[in-house]
């Protein structure tokens, strides 16, 4: 049984679908999404798991509180939801669980609680020296799991044991320019510049569109991505709008929502752009444009200077700075060769996010944790009652 923390398709479920799909071949596996019932849509995660049996439960993973009544609404709802997943885990008698991220610790201790085996799918950064709670979490994660599984090094480093399997980018499907283009909307003679995400604040999608509001060169940017169904980032997709508007941006960003199909994105731009300002635990976005060609330029944020090396496989700007973002994509801008120099600079980036070699690592850590389990519940079997 696999527990995800959210209903969009994100980078957690594109990580995990292809290992789990792996794990199908000898096992039945169910994922867990939240939604829940009373006609609850639980979106597009749905998608990756065909080889699954999917099914809607009523959780929510851990957010930073922002008041005492954040914190103890909270709270309570971790409660109901450790008492949900222990009455689940006992009708269902999974052999393993797999908790696909750090904020369902509800879903982990409920199946600590009943000595289910138990794997920890770690696809954020703790900031164990900065937050209280996130200190908490790695200790708990730590104490209650089995075995954790961390994205990146710079990941890894807040839990004792952790393994590191990057996450599997997939080489994306090249589709002709000239028809990626006119799907999008984009003019065949544009400089596009595209970034891809969900609309949250942390991604810093508002420096993105600050930064191009700075070139002088005509430019199409593509934001895609949906804000997740959250006030704070409904909000925060709103301000998007109107800082599109207020710095007269009306025929130069496209606000796209979800794409389905993000291969076409790819093919479409010129450039592609992670402005994020929160710790990135990974970077897949970037990855997965340096396997469909295309140059990067990334804020220099968590993991991004382990996965890129600076004006060797990106170019690397600090976060929240719109002028040097700006100034970097003019330098790609104006020298092609440097974009195609990245490109191949970032061969290794791709080769160590092999999707059948991370699928194999991890179904193998999966493997052995049944193996214990059984060989344990064989040994209680024959011991004296």
């Amino acid at each position: 049984m696999c527990v995800l923390h959210a209903a969009e398709i994100t980078g957690p479920a594109k990580t995990l679908a292809p290992r789990l799909e792996l794990l199908a071949q000898n096992a039945s596996i169910e994922v867990l999404l939240p939604g829940g019932e009373g006609g609850v849509d639980v979106g597009a995660a749905e998608l990756c798991f065909a080889f699954a049996t999917t099914t809607r439960r009523r959780y929510r993973p851990l957010t930073r509180p922002r008041s005492p009544v954040d914190a103890l609404r909270f709270a309570l709802g971790q409660v109901a939801a450790l008492v949900g997943f222990a009455f689940l885990f006992a009708r269902r008698r999974p052999d393993a669980v797999i908790v696909g991220s750090t904020y369902l610790p509800a879903a982990l201790v409920a199946a600590r609680s009943m000595r289910i085996p138990t794997l920890v799918y770690s696809g954020e950064l703790l900031e164990p020296a900065s937050s209280v709670g996130d200190r908490m979490l790695a200790r708990l994660t730590d104490a209650c799991a089995d075995t954790v599984v961390a994205c990146s090094e710079t990941a890894s480093k807040v839990f004792r044991n952790a393994v590191v399997i990057r996450p599997g980018v997939a080489s994306p499907r090249r589709v002709a320019r000239d028809v990626a283009r006119e799907q999008l909307g984009v003019p065949q003679d544009a400089w596009c510049v595209a970034s891809v995400g969900s609309l949250t604040r942390g991604r810093g999608q508002d420096v993105l569109l600050r930064a191009v509001a700075k070139l002088d060169a005509d430019v199409v940017c593509l934001v895609v991505g949906e804000a997740h169904p959250r006030t704070v980032d409904r909000d925060y997709a709103a301000e998007l709008r109107r800082l599109v508007a207020g710095l007269d941006l009306e025929r130069t960003v496209r606000l796209t929502g979800f794409v389905s199909d993000v291969d076409i994105v790819y093919s479409a731009a010129d450039v592609v752009v992670n402005p994020a300002r929160f710790a990135e635990p990974f970077g897949r976005v970037a990855v997965e444009a340096l396997a469909a060609g295309k140059p990067v330029v990334a804020s220099a944020v968590g993991a991004i200077p382990e996965v890129l090396e600076d004006g060797v496989s990106a170019l690397l700007v600090p976060p929240d700075e719109p002028a040097r973002l700006a100034a970097a994509l003019e330098r790609l801008r104006d020298d092609p060769d440097l974009g195609r120099a990245l490109v191949m600079g970032g061969a290794d980036a791709v080769a160590r996010s092999d999707v059948a070699e991370g699928a194999a690592r991890f179904v193998a850590l999966v493997e052995a944790l049944l193996g214990s389990s059984v060989r344990g519940r064989r040994g209680r079997r024959r011991g004296p009652r």
